[in-house]
């Protein structure tokens, strides 16, 4: 391997001399240490989140504290998200009744042709009712 290999702990090391280390005990007090230091210097600034709740979390308090120094406004428009269902197999997927009425689903491949009406990638459809044999 050619160029410069640096093991974790040499990172770590050379973070530390840096004086780029911090050690925060308990999640409260780093989530909000992450949005105090975010709000700093937000361009070219990354966090990195272990899971999605933590990630919603540090979030909305990186958010609260960008309104709080007011480098964004109190008001703002809400975007809707679409999420992945971690909770459905792949076979659960095709399977509508697995879905919530109002569930919105992304086509990301072509449905079956041989189905009168199948998915276009790309589209949108919502869960919109119940179906009578079901």
């Amino acid at each position: 391997m050619s160029g410069i290999y640096l093991t974790a702990k040499m990172f770590r090391k050379n973070l530390d001399r840096q004086g780029r280390v911090h050690e925060i005990r308990g999640d409260g007090e780093l989530v909000a240490a992450i949005a105090k230091e975010y709000a700093k210097e937000p361009t070219n600034t990354l966090v990195v989140s272990p899971d999605n709740r933590s990630r919603t979390e540090i979030n909305e308090r990186i958010h609260a504290e960008l309104q709080r120094r007011g480098i964004v406004g109190g008001k703002e428009p809400s975007i809707r998200a679409l999420v992945p269902r971690q909770d459905l197999t792949g076979a659960d997927r095709t399977w509508a009744a697995r879905y919530d009425i109002g569930d919105v689903l992304l086509a990301s491949i072509e449905g079956d042709r041989h189905c009168e009406e199948h998915l276009r990638a790309g589209e949108e459809y919502r869960r919109s009712h119940q179906p009578a044999n079901s």
